[in-house]
């Protein structure tokens, strides 16, 4: 289950956040992930909520934006989006491509709540 991996990680980043813009909790979580990460959504969120626990992450709303695989065709210099797992350029039918998008896993926004008497950044 490497969905944990990635929330690990994850949550590593998110202690980092809390604390560089002093929050005392965090409410909502907003990720962009690549569909070549092959997360399993329901695996994803479970791990998420088990590694929330005592955290200042614990009852955090976590939204996940697929990211769809896209690819560029090195011979005709044509961007397009897989679909169906077909790796072909549909311009040139050429296979060899340069991939741009779909292995990301990006922070998109959290929301929280800062301590009283800090100004927000």
């Amino acid at each position: 289950m490497h969905e944990l991996g990635i929330i690990t990680n994850i949550f590593t980043i998110l202690e980092e956040v809390a604390t560089e813009h002093n929050l005392l909790k965090i409410h909502k979580v907003k990720l962009k992930i690549g569909k070549l990460q092959q997360i399993v959504p329901d695996m994803f969120a479970f791990a998420f909520e088990t590694v929330a626990k005592g955290t200042k992450v614990a009852g955090a709303i976590l939204e996940v934006e697929p990211v769809p695989v896209k690819m560029k065709c090195q011979g005709c210099g044509c961007e397009f989006i897989v679909a169906d797992n077909i790796y072909i350029c549909p311009t040139c039918g050429q296979t060899r491509l340069t991939m741009l998008e779909g292995m990301e896993i990006i922070l998109e926004s959290l929301e929280g709540e800062q301590k009283e008497g800090i100004e927000p950044c």
